[in-house]
């Protein structure tokens, strides 16, 4: 055994130099470091401060060194730390607990009759502790133990040996008491703030804006609160709100939280929503395998705006963006770069056209056809008919319209094909016309999945819902084969789309997708969750299984999430963060559907972006939770989404209904508030009716005195 002479002067020097020269090394090596302080009390009430140093190595290992632990003998309290623990009545209850529960502490006799009454508790309460001045947490446990012990310390207090022990002791009257339990309340939120600071094993400043926002929220004064719940709860208010104050400040802390994925969808920390979607889109366009019948097409994509293109048809890199116009110079001066992405139609397309072919050529989605009748817009006809058609796929697609056999072309207008969002098309085809007696009105409609155009007949003797279930095919075998033939589509879509989903920049949190599709078919997927290729047609099970034990191909793709979505991710944060899109908001009257309420609102949110959004119905001021039933967000087709919200009510004299809608795109929630009186078009028309009719009176007056007066100076002459 070494001596004590020899471990104090020779082995602890010689092992705090080889630790300091480690930790010197360490830093010196990292990029960056963070220091933190954090002071301590003893058991013996001796204050500490500790310093310590944080850091990062090579491999993304978080390391701590404390720095030093020396004595604080200084006042290092602060003003500012516990305000309503200042408070007049606060203050004065704290110190009779402290004082209480400190002449336990010194005399033995009076803590051997507290432990002989606290046996006699069920369950046996903890012990009596004092307290911190400044410390909230330490306050808390304190009125909470003295609380829960109230019973036992009074009965404690009673014999004489006691009284004599300790006998300038004072009690609790029935208000203290009463005070006691209000200060426990009021102190519980800060109590739990104090909880998950300390059960943070690696605290970061990600917690701190949902946690002032939490507090902030939790600490607002309500009527029924009693006077001194109320008094500290305003008081603790008025000190949070003080705090991170800057521009600056919040920002930073809003995009710590927001970048940490437990916080990520958590509508009261931040205004803006931190979730994104970087992908690489590459597309085959081509009518035939032929090479100058195909294009090729590869472009980057951040969220919803295009960063750059390459087109094989242009031959080079153009940039739609700053870092995207940046990247495009850089490409476009490598010929190496060039000379690769100029052969990717050859290498990438090509090749497989012939399989897809076979594979997917007859994959189509048939449509539905309707055919209405509606209101003409203009006048130069009486009659309008809207063909229109459903849900299919692929785009190409012709409506014609018919009269009695022959095509019409004048006074026909039709949409464009409009995407549904969902691969599916839709497109909508108006005819104005004047009826002629007999005539045969027909919507025809030629598509890849039709064998022969599906014609559609207008019928005014049916009824409407028997009209909109009729599909005429009239013609023969001969006409079928024919258009079979012209109708099979000669363009198809092949492309390869690469995702990044990702909420930091931080490996684990992101999720690498490459996959494969033929028009709307998905062929293969490599996830790098799962790590392997996984085919979901003949064609992409086969390539799977041969991918999969390609050990070069694997450690590619494997690679890719590091290699290709890590590096970028910090500039598109910066380019593309705050990319939002603000919804317009409309609330409306509509019959309800049920008889539980005689009225309903609806409130319709169109045109956002990001999708995440919140919709809440308040009725003076207060949220209101039953007899709401609301869409998902619903994508346009256009990256844009919309939703409804659905309130069944009960009107009642003089309240206020609220439709709140919060959404990354506003500062603050937006509130359109329910104005049940007219709106401006029909009160300008009544108030145009009613001065026309004071009008008419005002004339009809004037004429009668008119008529009076010159009927008052005629004189009558007798003639034979």
């Amino acid at each position: 055994m070494p001596s004590g002479r020899y471990s104090t002067h020779t082995a602890a020097p010689a092992k705090w130099a080889e630790t300091r020269a480690e930790v010197e090394d360490a830093l010196q090596s990292a990029e960056r470091a963070a220091l933190t302080c954090d002071g301590g009390t003893s058991r013996a009430t001796e204050a500490y401060v500790t310093f310590t140093a944080h850091s990062t190595d090579k491999g993304w290992e978080r390391k701590r060194y404390v720095l030093q632990t020396r004595l604080m003998n200084e006042s290092h309290t602060g003003a500012h730390m516990a305000p309503a623990l200042k408070l007049t009545a606060v203050a004065r209850l704290l110190a009779k607990v402290r004082r209480i529960s400190a002449s336990f502490h010194r005399s033995t006799t009076a803590a051997d009759a507290l432990k002989r009454k606290q046996r006699m508790l069920e369950p046996p309460p903890p012990k009596l502790i004092t307290h911190a001045a400044v410390r909230w947490r330490s306050a808390y446990e304190t009125r909470s133990r003295f609380l829960q012990q109230q019973p036992a310390v009074c009965a404690a207090l009673l014999p004489p040996e006691v009284r004599k022990s300790v006998s300038d002791i004072c009690t609790l009257t029935e208000t203290d008491v009463t005070n006691a339990e209000e200060v426990v309340q009021a102190l519980k939120p800060m109590l739990a703030a104090a909880s998950i600071m300390c059960e943070e094993k690696n605290p970061t400043i990600s917690v701190i804006a949902p946690l002032q926002a939490q507090l902030l929220g939790d600490t607002v004064g309500a009527t029924e609160d009693p006077p001194l719940v109320r008094e500290i709860k305003n008081t603790t208010h008025q000190d949070l709100s003080k705090r991170y104050d800057s521009a600056e400040e919040k920002n930073n802390l809003d995009v710590s939280s927001a970048l940490h994925p437990r916080f990520k969808l958590c509508s009261s920390c931040h205004h803006k929503s931190y979730a994104f979607l970087h992908y690489n889109l590459q597309t085959c366009v081509f009518t035939s395998s032929e090479l100058p019948d195909i294009e090729y097409i590869y472009s980057k994509y951040f969220n919803k705006i295009e960063v750059n293109r390459f087109n094989s048809t242009v031959g080079k890199f153009v940039g739609y963006t700053e870092f995207g116009i940046y990247n495009a110079e850089r490409f476009n001066n490598d010929p190496a770069v060039l000379a690769r992405w100029r052969a990717q139609k050859e290498r990438v397309c090509k090749p497989n056209i012939e399989t897809e072919y076979r594979k997917t050529l007859d994959k189509t989605a048939e449509p539905s056809v309707r055919l209405t009748s509606v209101t003409p817009p203009g006048g130069r006809h009486p009659a309008m008919l809207m063909c229109s058609v459903y849900n299919f796929y692929p785009k190409y697609i012709s409506v014609t319209w018919l009269r009695d056999g022959q095509p019409v072309t004048s006074d026909v207008t039709s949409t464009d094909e409009l995407a549904n969002g969902d691969w599916y098309y839709q497109i909508h085809s108006y005819l104005e016309y004047t009826p002629r007696s007999g005539e045969k009105i027909t919507c025809m409609v030629e598509h890849a999945s039709f064998p022969s155009p599906k014609k559609v007949d207008w019928n005014t003797s049916m009824p409407q819902s028997d009209r909109n279930k009729i599909a005429i095919g009239a013609s023969g075998l001969l006409l079928g084969l024919i258009f079979v033939s012209l109708s099979v589509p000669d363009a198809f879509l092949r492309y390869c789309l690469d995702t990044c989903v990702f909420t930091s920049s931080e490996l684990p949190e992101i999720e690498y997708i490459g996959s494969q599709y033929f028009n709307k078919i998905e062929d293969i997927r490599f996830n790098s969750t799962v790590g392997k290729w996984v085919g979901y047609t003949d064609h992409g099970i086969r390539n799977a299984e041969l991918w999969n034990n390609d050990p070069t191909e694997m450690a590619h793709m494997r690679a890719q999430k590091e290699r290709y979505c890590k590096p970028n991710i910090e500039t598109w944060f910066q380019d593309v963060l705050d990319k939002t899109a603000e919804p317009s908001v409309r609330l409306t009257s509509v019959r309800p559907h049920s008889g539980r309420h005689p009225a309903m609102l609806m409130c319709s949110v169109y045109n956002f972006y990001p999708k995440y959004i919140s919709v809440t119905w308040l009725r003076d001021g207060q949220p209101v939770t039953s007899d709401v039933t609301s869409t998902d967000e619903l994508a346009n087709g256009d990256w844009y989404y919309q939703i409804h919200s659905h309130l069944e009510y009960t009107p009642r004299s003089g309240e206020k209904i609220t439709c709140m809608v919060e959404h990354a795109s506003f500062p603050s929630p937006k509130k359109v508030d329910w104005n049940p009186s007219m709106s401006q078009s029909d009160r300008n028309k009544i108030a145009t009716g009613a001065s026309g009719l004071l009008l008419g009176w005002i004339l009809s007056l004037a004429g009668l005195i008119y008529y009076k007066r010159k009927a008052r100076g005629r004189v009558l002459v007798p003639t034979s």
